[in-house]
């Protein structure tokens, strides 16, 4: 039994996902240079101790009346300590271990992230949000793990929180905090967002009538869900998926950015797209690359958005202090197979940037949280394509700028750098099917040279169209 002096706070609708009520997400940063976990272990112990930043080592609870309650301790302690924590040292490199990818100056690939680190992810952690809510031995547990994996040429550290409780912008806010105090300046930590108010709870909308069906995200019965992914069933029965890392060199990437200028520029049209518009693109092409040249089948390409910085609740310094799952759901325009496989990489991150440009309007944003929200009320899943349809789905973490990290100040005597050279994660349940969608871990940032630099993303495709996958990315 927690406490009585406890803070009881409900997890926001919006924050309880359907697809992710049994998952605990991870984050890896893999961080050039042996740090030492103690000074780590005391600057996260501290974060927890500033204001409202203690609701990171709350405990969950079911609640009939929210769905779930989060209990905030008023203080830590031995017995009740703000996190899970461990850590190790190996003796050895982590370059020999694996865990240094190569970069390539074309498209390359590596083996599946569980692969790369489950032989260093702690086993004392829970693989599920059920078991940390089931399981006897957690009954009191925080929600917030962390590990430190120490090499003598580099640490990996990872941290682990419910889904519903966080997201890849609050796991990169969580960090910064943390690197923050790491660094002495704890009074540079920004204020904590939504201790106890969801600070989206006023947030409402309705998307235009005049929208065409499957424009927008949407809710349908579990009839319908079930008509869409039967689909893909024989394939996944039939054939075995082969999870990759895939590794894309900035320079090409900026070449599609050039050829969409140019193209907008032909249409004397104004704007631009991004690198995650063309990342968008490559696998937008090859979600459709296996199929026929005839098949008119209306394709979407789901992707997720975030809603800090995009609704006046959290615009500007205070979305820095926003840990909060903010999850926004949007998807391109509903485009035949065929069409789709004629267009050029630059049309199809045109196509993207104009999904994202939905973002630029308050009340397409407010419309898609109160859609979201409907959604998980009636624990249904959001849609992102046509039922008759076909689609793929792209998480993006880029935006995180995990690669800024600073963790010199942790690095042991003799040791240098501190940067973070690589970034990967985790958001689905053990042993979920990869297919049909991608996570973009990060773009490399300043802690590579600039020639060096690329983009790691990982996806599955059935074993036998990995050939034809391969062909295409080295035709970029």
């Amino acid at each position: 039994m927690a406490p009585v002096d406890d803070d009881v706070v409900p997890v926001p609708l919006l924050q309880q996902i359907t697809t992710a009520l049994d998952i605990m997400y991870t984050m890896d940063v893999i961080v050039r240079g042996e740090l030492r976990p103690e000074l780590l272990k005391a600057s996260l112990e501290h974060l927890t101790r500033l204001g409202d930043w203690r609701k990171l080592g709350s405990r969950l609870k079911t609640s009939k009346q929210h769905g779930y309650e989060l209990y905030i301790p008023q203080a830590f302690s031995t017995e009740r300590p703000a996190f899970q924590w461990d850590e190790r040292r190996v003796a050895g490199s982590a370059a020999k271990a694996g865990l240094l990818l190569e970069r390539t100056r074309d498209v390359s690939y590596h083996p599946a992230l569980r692969d790369m680190l489950d032989p260093y992810r702690s086993k004392k952690f829970p693989l599920t949000l059920k078991e940390l809510l089931t399981s006897p031995k957690r009954a009191d547990e925080s929600i917030l793990s962390v590990s430190v994996v120490a090499f003598e040429d580099a640490t990996l550290v990872s941290i682990t929180l419910p889904h519903i409780f966080t997201d890849a912008m609050g796991m990169s806010h969580i960090f910064s905090a943390w690197c923050t105090v790491l660094a002495g300046r704890p009074d540079d930590v920004p204020a904590f967002v939504g201790f106890k108010e969801d600070p989206l709870k006023d947030v409402e909308g309705k998307f235009p009538s005049d929208i065409p069906r499957a424009h927008r995200v949407r809710h349908e019965n579990g009839l319908k869900v079930a008509r869409l992914y039967s689909k893909y069933a024989v394939e996944i029965i039939r054939f075995k998926e082969d999870t990759r890392i895939i590794f894309i060199p900035v320079r090409k990437l900026d070449a599609i950015k050039a050829a969409a200028d140019a193209e907008l520029k032909s249409q004397g049209a104004e704007g631009w797209v991004s690198t995650a518009d063309a990342v968008s693109a490559i696998f937008m092409k090859l979600a459709c690359l296996h199929d026929s040249p005839k098949d008119t089948r209306l394709f979407s390409l789901g992707f997720a958005a975030n809603a800090r910085n995009r609704t006046p609740a959290l615009t500007g310094p205070s979305s820095a202090g926003c840990v909060g799952c903010s999850v926004l759901q949007l998807n391109t325009v509903p485009t035949p197979s065929n069409e789709i496989q004629r267009a050029s990489l630059a049309q199809l991150a045109i196509m993207h940037r104009s999904a994202v440009k939905q973002l630029d309007s308050h009340s397409e944003v407010a419309a898609n949280i109160s859609t979201l929200r409907e959604a998980y009320q009636l624990k249904r899943m959001p849609l992102y394509c046509k039922i008759r349809g076909s689609g793929y789905f792209v998480t993006n973490w880029s935006a995180g700028a995990f690669n800024a990290l600073d963790f010199s100040p942790a690095l042991v005597d003799g040791a240098s750098d501190g940067k973070v050279v690589f970034v990967g994660g985790s958001s689905g349940p053990p042993g979920s099917e990869r297919r049909n969608w991608c996570i973009v871990f990060s773009k490399d940032g300043n802690g590579i040279p600039e020639e060096d630099r690329g983009v790691w993303a990982e996806t599955a495709f059935s074993v036998h169209k990995w050939p034809k996958v391969e062909e295409y990315l080295a035709s970029l």
